[in-house]
């Protein structure tokens, strides 16, 4: 046979004895029979692979087990709810409610209103009476944008301007269905992005004249024909302001006659979807006179919220009450043993209050030092504006609340105190590169289940002060149990306390002890307790501290 020398690169003759038999018997001993003997089991590799297998199989059902279901929320009855502008033209421009001493004056087109204490003839607004759009919000919705920012939008603006509200009148109070955000003019998104010069014909320049202003408002404004691939098509040109897309469809819709399945039809032939980029959210709100004041409630069974845009959070009634720069009083919020807030302090340097009720969630770790402040133990603030005011107690739902105030400023020419409920909990994460972060929020799937209720009361004493507010939480922990009286005397009673030994720390040579002090003595203390007695005081009761 015959083999290459690749050292002289030359062929050289190669013999061999043996007979072809034995060639085949040689070389399947060396292709088959000597791997088969040397083959020995991984068995060490398959144990590893084996236990490797368990672990992870034995993770994924401990999480397929423990896994949390999210259940879809059942769809809120609406049954009863008519449309704003329908309810308008049935009852009027106002709906009024009087009960238990208040009367609740309800603007049937704005869903604004007005709460007249006829005790004391004191009128208060959801929001003050003006025509800055701003200043209009009875609800602010909060969600998720990207990633993870929070986002907002007034109900005002993105509902009731387009009376996008619907209105349920009940025996006991008034219901308003909140239509907030989604599309609410018309945008590219109603036009074909790129349609073919044959449909563009057929559908639309046909229907039009020549040299007309629509034929050209199509032909030249709005679209740029071009060929791609020796076909003609037709593509909607960037940055169309909106009076001009309203006319546009007022071209196509009206008078060529495009339909919203041609519209369809177009944008799939071409393989064009269109990003989903109009948050939305719907709630209902409820309005009931109590023997007190007025019950506010965000019914948590009627939140619908799209599957990108998670509702995170909402601002209650952040208007009502507000005072302006003309006006005298202050807030009352329960910061720590009680703190008042001065209207129209002229501390521009502050920054606004937000506090959550019974402090942070403990769950979260906070990666901030966040500033030195008091826990808010009692879910309840006052308003006293003028020498009038309430308080406002978060009945359910306080958990997820925040109690926000702000003064008035250069920005903002009202004084206000509100709560903000939050419907999810959330953590932030930075990502760091060599030059620039990022910050990432998270939100929790989990959402609050319960109704977000607060009650208004009303002060009615002569001199109404932060005492009287006091006074009327206490009656209401009284009324619902969480407190117990516990004083049963007849008589004024004698707190005494008596401070009877400190301590005090000393030296001696140079080495620090503490060493205790008589400040008030027992036999003072009976002598002060006696001549107390003497007096005419018999009900006293003495705290003797560091006896």
């Amino acid at each position: 046979m015959m083999k290459k020398d690749n050292h002289r690169n030359q062929e050289v003759q190669i013999y061999s004895l043996m007979s072809w038999k034995e060639k085949i018997a040689y070389h399947v001993s060396n292709l088959v029979i000597k791997p088969i003997r040397s083959f020995r089991f991984p068995i060490k590799s398959v144990v590893v692979l084996f236990v490797l297998a368990i672990v992870v199989g034995g993770m994924y059902f401990i999480v397929k087990a423990n896994q949390v279901a999210f259940p879809v929320r059942a769809p809120y009855d609406k049954t009863g709810f008519v449309d704003a502008s329908v309810y308008v033209q049935e009852f009027g421009n106002q709906t009024i409610l009087e009960q238990f001493g208040y009367q609740f004056v309800f603007q049937n087109q704005t869903s604004l209103f007005q709460l007249v204490d006829l005790t004391t003839n004191t009128t208060y607004r959801s929001n003050p009476n003006t025509t800055t759009r701003r200043f209009l919000d009875p609800f602010v919705v909060y969600y998720a944008g990207s990633l993870g920012q929070e986002l907002s939008l007034g109900v005002y603006d993105n509902a009731i301007t387009y009376q996008d509200f619907k209105i349920r009148r009940s025996d006991n109070g008034i219901e308003v269905l909140y239509e907030v955000g989604g599309k609410k003019d018309i945008d590219r998104s109603d036009f074909p992005t790129i349609i073919s010069d044959e449909r563009m014909q057929e559908l639309i320049l046909s229907k039009l004249t020549p040299g007309s202003t629509d034929y050209r408002r199509v032909s030249e404004q709005a679209y740029v024909y071009g060929d791609v691939g020796g076909k003609g098509i037709w593509k909607l040109k960037e940055g169309i302001q909106v009076s001009i897309l309203r006319q546009l469809y007022r071209i196509f819709y009206d008078v060529a006659g495009y339909t919203s399945e041609d519209l369809l039809e177009d944008l799939e032939s071409n393989g064009i979807l269109f990003e989903d980029i109009y948050p939305y959210f719907e709630f209902i709100v409820r309005y009931q006179l109590t023997p007190k004041g007025l019950e506010v409630s965000i019914l948590n069974d009627s939140i619908v919220e799209k599957e990108k845009y998670k509702m995170v959070g909402i601002d209650l009634l952040p208007f009502f009450g507000a005072s302006g720069r003309t006006d005298t009083g202050y807030s009352f919020v329960p910061d720590g043993s009680g703190a008042l807030i001065d209207y129209n302090s002229e501390r521009s340097f502050s920054l606004p209050y937000s506090q959550r009720i019974y402090g942070s969630d403990q769950a979260i770790i906070q990666t901030v030092q966040s500033p030195s402040s008091q826990d808010i133990s009692l879910p309840v603030y006052g308003m006293l504006t003028n020498g009038e005011g309430f308080i406002a107690i978060a009945k359910t739902g306080e958990q997820m609340g925040v109690i926000r105030s702000r003064i008035s400023s250069v920005d903002s020419p009202y004084n206000q105190t509100f709560y903000k409920f939050l419907l999810r909990e959330n953590q932030t994460f930075k990502f760091a590169a060599v030059s620039s972060s990022v910050t990432i929020t998270e939100w929790t799937r989990a959402y609050s289940k319960t109704d977000f209720v607060v009650e208004y009361q009303f002060l009615h004493e002569e001199a109404n002060s932060y005492s009287s507010m006091a006074s009327l939480f206490q009656a209401y922990l009284l009324e619902k149990g969480f407190l117990t009286p516990v004083d049963q005397s007849n008589s004024p009673v004698l707190d005494l306390t008596l401070l009877g030994g400190y301590v005090s720390k000393e030296n001696f040579l140079g080495f620090p002890y503490e060493s205790v002090k008589s400040l008030t003595t027992t036999k003072q203390a009976n002598q002060l307790v006696m001549s107390l007695i003497q007096s005419g005081i018999q009900d006293i009761n003495v705290f003797y501290q560091g006896f």
